[in-house]
């Protein structure tokens, strides 16, 4: 698809209200391989017998009391 240049039809848009937050790409831009690491998921330390968090058929209940 092309893209629609600015005529009648199409009126330009307003200026961005934030225009330091737009996307940007800069190809000059790199970035360093961090390299392989150990990766440690928290939510496998619970305790998942507290009776906190149980599971329903696929439902999340919580005991806020």
């Amino acid at each position: 698809m092309i893209a629609k240049t600015e005529t009648e039809e199409s009126p330009a848009l307003p200026p961005p209200l934030y225009p330091d937050y737009l996307p940007h790409y800069d190809p000059d831009e790199s970035v360093e391989m961090v390299g392989p690491f150990e990766h440690d998921e928290p939510g496998l330390r619970a305790d998942k017998d507290d009776g906190e968090c149980a599971r329903d058929n696929g439902r999340v209940l919580l005991n806020l009391c």
